[in-house]
């Protein structure tokens, strides 16, 4: 499992690891820490405390999982996950606050690849879906997705 992002892996222990035949999970820091800031800056004081870092709907969206591989390692690529570490999440709500709608954009990422659909498309289908999130009582955070 590699959760350091291109920038901070320096070792390169994931390709190290893909080229000796090893399966890779890929947790990037950059991209799939959902403990992050989903909004920073001035007027965001709103946001509820966590560990920092700042990580927007859109930016986890915009990932590209097997942009740093040659090709020929992709099948070793078992797939991605989401990290959540709660200590600054007392209860079910915050934990749902800072899961969605994040948990969306990463699952489109993953599903559906390099082939999946530009932004604005994305934010149709997650206006449609949201919902359904309110139908089961999630409390996620509302969050207006922005097109490229």
């Amino acid at each position: 499992m590699l959760w350091r992002d291109f920038t901070r892996n320096t070792l390169q222990l994931d390709l190290k690891a893909l080229r000796a035949g090893n399966p890779l999970v890929l947790a990037n820091h950059a991209h799939t820490y959902f403990d992050a800031y989903q909004a920073a800056g001035p007027g965001q004081d709103f946001e509820p405390l966590t560990l920092g870092g700042h990580l927007p709907l859109e930016k986890v969206y915009a990932w590209h999982p097997l942009a740093d591989y040659p090709e020929e390692l992709h099948a070793g690529v078992l797939g991605a996950q989401a990290q959540l570490w709660t200590e600054y999440m007392p209860t079910r709500r915050r934990l749902d606050y800072m899961t969605y709608p994040r948990a969306c954009a990463l699952a489109q990422v993953l599903w559906t690849g390099e082939g999946r659909e530009d932004a604005a498309a994305f934010a149709r289908r997650l206006d449609a879906h949201l919902p359904r999130l309110d139908r089961l009582g999630v409390a996620y955070r509302p969050h207006p997705v922005e097109a490229d």
